[in-house]
């Protein structure tokens, strides 16, 4: 699927203005439509902008990829040979961090968007772990894209805000319909097109079962201390 350019939605938007080409100072366009774009993956974890990575974590710490969005983490682990055999991180709250030890794989973040830092409970070893994870929004221009695949969908969200900009009290509902519908389409194609995948526990993730005193016990032990 091609990536979407800046270039393609400003023509989109140009058009909707009733305008036959793209006008020459269109700074505060930009800025709506970077908006617009920041609400599309606000709305839905698309899959075009799941990524996967590695990073190294050195005695329990680490630094995650730069372009990690905020909230945008979906899964941490060491990937072991065979199945059921990956260590899963657990995100923890700070405050319960110490309860955890070697081979609980907890971790909490500090930072923020684009300067991530984890902290693990594996701090004996360095090693190189996957994460699976949302991407921030890309600051979209001349030669930088989106792999988001309807520019019209961001030029009906730009179009609200220079509604806006031109009354601040005029009517923009039917403007946000509009993008409401196009995006809704945009997601509904995604939908259609996925595979849809057996149903997987917290339990057979992990390798255990309903049941199973032996794995459970460790954290049993630890209930106390909270």
């Amino acid at each position: 699927m091609a990536a979407t350019t800046q270039t393609q939605v400003l023509q989109d938007l140009s058009y909707l203005l009733g305008e036959t080409t793209i006008p020459t100072s269109i700074a505060d366009r930009d800025d709506y439509i970077q908006k617009a774009l920041e609400r599309i993956y606000r709305a839905y974890n698309f899959p075009m902008n799941m990524v996967q990575a590695t990073f190294a974590i050195n005695n329990g710490v680490g630094t995650l990829p730069s372009n990690v969005g905020q909230d945008g983490i979906i899964d941490i682990r060491n990937v072991v040979v065979g199945a059921f055999n990956d260590n899963v991180y657990q995100q923890v709250p700070y405050q319960q961090y110490d309860n955890y030890q070697t081979n609980d794989f907890a971790y909490y973040l500090l930072g923020y968007e684009g300067n991530y830092t984890i902290y693990t409970s594996e701090t004996t070893t360095s090693y190189v772990a996957t994460i699976l994870y949302t991407t921030s929004v890309p600051m979209i221009n001349a030669s930088i894209t989106t792999p988001f695949p309807s520019s019209m969908c961001i030029a009906l969200g730009a179009l609200k805000y220079y509604r806006l900009a031109e009354d601040p009290y005029t009517d923009v509902q039917p403007y946000e319909t509009m993008y409401k519908t196009e995006l809704n389409e945009v997601i509904a194609a995604y939908n259609r097109n996925r595979a849809q995948k057996r149903g997987i526990g917290r339990a057979e993730q992990e390798g255990t079962y309903t049941g199973d005193i032996t794995t459970v016990g460790a954290y049993v032990g630890n209930a106390g201390n909270e």
